[in-house]
């Protein structure tokens, strides 16, 4: 039992300091990211690639055609003569 909540505690630990510091208004890595966003240049817009669009599917085969499109490449069973 003790095992167990020494593992709950570990586990849940992080999310709690996480928590404590949003909860008291501070954010981790904030001046971290205004710094590269300071940085960062714009990007040169380039032409998309041209894309070809998509196929249509083709018509899905169903019911009594779908079991004839599948027997029709089987030969009838041969017959043997004794």
């Amino acid at each position: 039992m003790i095992a167990n909540l020494q593992l709950a505690v570990l586990y849940g630990a992080p999310a709690l300091v996480l928590w404590l510091l949003l909860w008291r208004g501070r954010y981790p890595g904030e001046k971290l990211v205004g710094r590269l966003a300071a940085v960062r240049r714009p990007r040169r817009l380039r032409p998309l690639p041209f894309v070809a669009p998509p196929r249509p599917a083709p018509p899905r085969i169903a019911g009594g055609r779908l079991l004839a499109r599948r027997l029709a490449g089987r030969a009838p069973p041969a017959v043997v003569v004794l």
